[in-house]
């Protein structure tokens, strides 16, 4: 992996902190008073800056060893003890892997993080130890004679974040029910909106159809945008030609004029304004019920949520009861980490998913489930009926969605999705809703995608259409049976069209 020039080295970051470290205790904040909601905003912003600092964006490359996981002093001791690694490899390491732990230990004593931490759950102390667990009671033996003293922060961050979760869940449960709510007063959708027979002369559609093809089709905003991008609306008419004009080649004594159309100017109008001042309403309605303090309680929620996941992430569990504080953290954010059900042929890591909930919950207590509860977020898939949809259509949204994708990919790469004055890149929230809109987009392509592999009688032009829809894919996957099928279906599509079928 090649470090970023613009990424400072670990000797220059612990150079950093060494000279700020002086600094700090001259230019300390007082601190705040302790169970106040100022020590707890204070704590979140020290846990996220320590995120930052401790995280480079290129990883640490020179102690990374295979599965995600980096060299430890601890850890390189233990190797070297066991054969696995080398005296020389261990001599070469060693100093990598202190100077990251020191730059650890330093971010933590220039923000700290220790006190912020105390002042800002005063109200949970004197703390009550648990007592040793037993074999019996401890689902991981090997860790049943460690000292639970030495887990009690751990044990302390997990019940924080018991109450966190609920919280977040509460929060989130209440933007869900604005949502429902708002839903159940939208209005209706303007009967204009539906596209006629009589449309078809007016050429207000993006795609050429039969006028009994029109009839039903319900618009939607790329339409609308469309139709909106050719007002004012015109069309070609045949006139006598003047003195020094030519004739049509196939109108002698004519030829075509692009002039305004009043009838198609006129629907054009009506489909947009009626648009506008729908999704107006729409708008006004979900804002009067999903207000900004609910959104915004719901995200401090969520981030409060985050910061005590980022600091039990940070503490090493020495306890079976640690180590279940984690794997319930996990859960959170994993919704597949532990599972309370198998299915009926369950794959290993189902299997180990709920063999890793039973652990945590006991199989005593067959019903807690893990925590599920999210925001909703709309699903484009579900908006679309692909299955009523005609094989044209299903090419034209695949086509869009593969557009607008790649203008949301080429965004990505842009500085006006990724957060100024940082240290290390991370996405602004514009940068969030675009790698959203390429993620959606993309999964609207698979449905396409399995929508048309799935449909097999079909005209000479949807078989055309089909396989245009099919061929990247097919071939971008590189699996032989699936060519060898796209070869069948092709040569017969060349046969039947050789044949005038």
């Amino acid at each position: 992996m090649q470090r970023s020039t613009a990424i400072p080295s670990m000797r220059e970051r612990a150079a950093t902190l060494r000279a700020s470290l002086g600094r700090s205790r001259v230019e300390a904040a007082p601190l705040p008073a302790p169970g106040s909601a100022e020590a707890k905003a204070a704590f979140a912003a020290a846990c996220r800056e320590h995120s930052i600092r401790t995280n480079p964006a290129d990883g640490w490359p020179g102690l990374e060893r295979g599965g995600g996981q980096i060299w430890t002093r601890d850890a390189l001791g233990k190797a070297m003890d066991a054969g696995g690694i080398t005296p020389a490899e261990y001599a070469r390491l060693y100093p990598l892997a202190s100077e990251r732990e020191l730059l650890i230990e330093m971010a933590g004593h220039d923000l700290n993080l220790g006190s912020l931490f105390a002042l800002a759950y005063a109200n949970e102390y004197p703390v009550t130890l648990p007592s040793t667990p037993s074999l019996e009671q401890d689902a991981v033996p090997a860790l049943a004679s460690e000292d639970p003293a030495g887990d009690a922060l751990l044990l302390q961050l997990g019940r924080q974040f018991d109450a966190a979760q609920a919280h977040e869940m509460a929060a989130c449960e209440a933007c869900n029910a604005a949502d429902r709510e708002a839903e159940r007063h939208m209005p209706e959708r303007p009967a204009c909106l539906t596209l006629r027979a009589s449309d078809a002369p007016l050429h207000i559609y993006p795609l050429i159809m039969m006028a009994a093809a029109l009839e039903g089709i319900q618009l939607k905003s790329a339409d609308i945008e469309w139709l909106r991008g050719r007002m004012p609306m015109v069309h070609e008419v045949l006139r006598p030609i003047r003195q020094g004009e030519r004739s049509h080649i196939d109108h002698p004594g004519r030829k075509f004029d692009i002039v305004h159309h009043p009838e198609a100017q006129a629907r054009a109008e009506e489909i947009v304004g009626a648009w506008d001042a729908w999704w107006a309403e729409k708008v006004r309605i979900h804002g009067e019920h999903l207000t900004e303090a609910l959104d915004d309680a719901a995200n401090d929620a969520a981030n409060a949520t985050s910061a005590l996941g980022e600091q039990i992430a940070a503490l090493p569990a020495r306890t079976a009861d640690g180590f279940r504080v984690k794997l319930r953290a996990l859960s959170h954010y994993m919704r597949d980490a532990l599972q309370s059900e198998t299915p009926e042929d369950p794959d290993p890591d189902q299997i180990l998913a709920h063999s890793l909930w039973r652990d945590v919950h006991g199989e005593a207590q067959p019903g807690l489930t893990p925590f599920t509860a999210s925001r909703q977020e709309p699903n484009l898939i579900s908006m679309l009926d692909l299955a009523s949809a005609s094989m044209e259509d299903l090419h034209t949204i695949r086509e869009t969605a593969r557009l607008v994708g790649s203008v949301a990919d080429a965004v990505l790469c842009q500085p006006r999705a990724w957060e100024s004055g940082v240290p290390r890149p991370t996405r602004n929230d514009a940068g969030k809703l675009m790698r959203w809109v390429s993620d959606a987009l993309s999964a609207v392509e698979t449905a396409v995608e399995q929508e048309a592999a799935g449909r097999t009688s079909l005209g000479a032009d949807d078989r055309g259409t089909r396989l245009h829809v099919l061929a990247g894919v097919t071939i971008d996957n590189d699996d032989p049976d699936e060519l060898a099928a796209f070869a069948h279906d092709l040569l017969a599509h060349a046969e039947a069209t050789r044949e005038g079928r």
